[in-house]
C-alpha cells in the first residue's frame, strides 16, 4: 500500500440532496428532519427526529430505519437492520418517490476494487 493510500483511512460516505458528508468507521450517524442530525433532510416524508442510524465498521456498514414511514432498497421495505458491503441507494419514506440516500461504506482501496470487478 503506497504512502498516500495509507494516510487516508476509510470513511463512511453519505450522499443526500447533493450534499456528501464523511464519518469516521464507529461513529453512530442519525439521518432526519431535524437540524441537529449528523445528515439533515428538509423532505416532508424524511422522520423529523431519526429516520435511520448508520454505523460504519470493519466489514462495511449497517443501516437501521427506525422511521414509521420506512426505508427502502429496490422497492421493498427494509424489515431489519441491513448489512451494507458496497456503495448502494436507499428511499427514505416512499419507494418510489422518497428521498435517496447514498451510503458507500468504510471499505479499504482493496475491497472497493474487489466490489467494482463483482458482477
Amino acid at each position: 500500500m503506497g504512502d498516500e493510500e495509507s494516510a487516508h483511512a476509510p470513511q463512511l460516505i453519505v450522499t443526500l440532496a447533493g450534499r456528501q458528508h464523511r464519518f469516521p468507521p464507529g461513529r453512530r450517524v442519525v439521518v432526519a428532519r431535524d437540524p441537529d442530525a449528523d445528515v439533515v433532510s428538509v423532505n416532508p416524508l424524511v422522520s423529523r427526529k431519526c429516520h435511520g442510524v448508520l454505523v460504519g465498521d470493519e466489514r462495511g456498514a449497517v443501516y437501521t430505519d427506525m422511521s414509521r414511514r420506512g426505508t427502502f432498497l429496490d422497492g421493498r421495505p427494509l424489515r431489519g437492520p441491513l448489512r451494507i458491503d458496497r456503495s448502494l441507494e436507499l428511499r427514505l419514506g416512499d419507494p418510489a418517490t422518497g428521498e435517496l440516500l447514498g451510503i458507500t461504506p468504510p471499505l479499504t482501496a482493496d475491497q472497493l476494487e474487489r466490489n467494482r470487478t463483482r458482477p
